[in-house]
């Protein structure tokens, strides 16, 4: 059984001008609202816009199923489209923050009301608890948790020809 709650999707960074269509296509069968929660669903002529625009675009679904956009997502990553999504909490499912950059896969981090990544005290707990590693291995690891490099700041749209 499905939940449905709030949830955002931005994508951003280099796209390929041969997914264009496809992409327009693909959230257009969403029915996400390009301007907030509670709006209407943006046509393909309006997500052709925002694409043109050369922004970060930003897609809003007041009921997501389970708080995710599934096959956007998997769309999006088979094509290594760069994207962030907030997934607001509810009920018994925590709020999660996606990284995606264009390599591997996803990642996944609890996050807030405001969107803001949490660290859980046992995933500290965890790397500090290591004995066999080094004081500096120990950093490495706390750095790497506090700020993996799929974290970085999600870019505006540039369109590649390949």
């Amino acid at each position: 059984m499905s939940d449905y709650f709030p949830a955002e999707i931005h994508i951003g960074g280099p796209i390929r001008l041969r997914h264009v269509d496809d992409l327009i296509t693909e959230m257009a069968q969403q029915n996400l609202s390009l301007h907030g929660y509670g709006n209407p669903a943006a046509t393909k002529a309006t997500l052709r816009q925002a694409l043109q625009e050369g922004t970060i675009i930003h897609l809003y679904d007041d009921e997501a199923r389970n708080g995710c956009f599934e096959e956007l997502e998997e769309f999006l990553v088979r094509r290594r489209i760069h994207f962030d999504r907030l997934s607001a909490a509810f009920c018994e499912y925590s709020g999660e923050k996606v990284f995606y950059r264009g390599r591997g896969q996803p990642l996944v981090r609890l996050a807030d009301q405001a969107g803001k990544v949490v660290i859980g005290v046992e995933e500290l707990a965890a790397i500090l608890d290591q004995k066999n590693h080094s004081d500096s291995d120990r950093l490495k690891a706390l750095r790497r948790l506090i700020n993996p490099p799929e974290c970085t700041l999600l870019t505006p749209i540039q369109f590649r020809k390949e």
